[in-house]
């Protein structure tokens, strides 16, 4: 079965994964030295690593928003501190290569009419299994 979400329902997930940023799922700083050499640093961080931090959030998000909705038998994952990991790393990056709060407001949104328009297909599914991969696990 196919799951499509709307722009509206794309954006409100990644808005509950920045509220959910903020909690007690984050991922330990331990578990960090897992990702370092999958990931650019974030002081030579570009706008392409701003854009892979964004679609990986959404990703994220998107698998989430699927496990919680489906009536899958399959054990549960934690996304919540993957989904957290990758929306730190957005402002870091944006931060890192110069992009200011406007420009990186427009940048999100475009990477979700991206998205949008991309649908839900095998290689945004692999997409967002590398990104799960890449973040440190809790």
């Amino acid at each position: 079965m196919k799951h499509w979400l709307t722009l509206g329902a794309l954006t409100l997930l990644a808005a509950c994964g920045e509220a959910g940023s903020q909690g007690g799922d984050a991922p330990s700083e331990n578990s960090a030295q897992n990702t370092e050499e999958a990931t650019p640093t974030v002081a030579s961080a570009t706008r392409d690593d701003v854009v892979e931090a964004i679609n990986c959030h959404l990703a994220l998000s998107g698998m989430m928003a699927t496990q919680i909705t489906s009536s899958s038998s399959a054990p549960p994952r934690r996304f919540s501190p993957s989904v957290s990991y990758w929306h730190g790393l957005i402002d870091e990056r944006a931060k890192a290569a110069g992009i200011g709060e406007a420009e990186l407001k427009d940048l999100r949104a475009q990477v979700i009419k991206d998205r949008t328009l991309a649908g839900d297909t095998e290689e945004s599914k692999t997409f967002g299994e590398d990104c799960y991969a890449r973040a440190p696990s809790a």
